[in-house]
């Protein structure tokens, strides 16, 4: 498989089967994950995985913390319509294949807080800045480890409520004050059949996202 078609077809995967990957298959996309750009070389990063115990506990903590927090931070306040029409297309999908996976799609919301029931969880913390580029280059990390993810047969889920409970969650993992979460990865392996992985998914043209400026036509 070529890159681009690596990066095509990594998808975020919502049914996961309960074998714990080995830890030597983890470090891999992890050593990817630390080869992304970043600001003079700095490394802004870390890296912490749980299963077991842990895992329950920290899932435990987003499910009683965020659908209190999602009343002061609502993710989906303001976003342009557009961009509204496609989430609310996406949700639709993914409550059809809930039913056809044969679960209640009213326990995809739970679900979504507790990683999916991924066996592994892998949270990205960066060192506090107030500018954004170690931020940045985290993003750049955990999109590296998504795609290895991909690459060695891996599916992953990227969750942001992960962040938004971050004050409950770094006691529990041993995060420092002087670093922040950016975010979680629910990261397994995926039901290969199941309609939470297979479902048909859409992306705008480049012609619709994209400005030539100076190129002749």
């Amino acid at each position: 498989m070529d890159l681009v078609e690596l990066i095509k077809s990594r998808r975020s995967i919502r049914h996961f089967k309960q074998d714990v990957p080995p830890r030597a298959v983890i470090r891999e996309c992890l050593e990817a994950a630390s080869w992304a750009p970043n600001p003079t070389n700095q490394q802004p990063w870390h890296f912490t995985i749980a299963t077991g115990k842990q895992l329950k506990e920290i899932s435990g903590i987003i499910l009683e913390v965020f659908p209190r927090r999602m009343k002061d931070i609502d993710p989906y306040r303001g976003i342009p319509r557009d961009c509204e029409l496609r989430k609310n297309e996406t949700f639709g999908k993914l409550l059809t294949a809930a039913k056809q996976a044969g679960f209640d799609p009213q326990e995809l919301f739970p679900k979504n807080l507790t990683f999916y029931g991924a066996p592994v969880a892998v949270i990205f913390s960066v060192h506090k800045m107030e500018n954004n580029l170690y931020r940045y280059a985290t993003v750049a990390a955990l999109e590296n480890f998504l795609l290895a993810a991909h690459a060695g047969g891996l599916g992953t889920c990227w969750l942001s409520a992960v962040a938004a409970c971050q004050d409950e969650i770094k006691p529990v993992l041993a995060i420092p004050d002087g670093m922040e979460i950016l975010d979680g990865v629910g990261l397994g392996y995926p039901v290969q059949d199941s309609a939470l992985n297979t479902y048909k998914r859409t992306r705008l043209t480049v012609d619709e996202t994209a400005t030539w400026i100076g190129f002749e036509e």
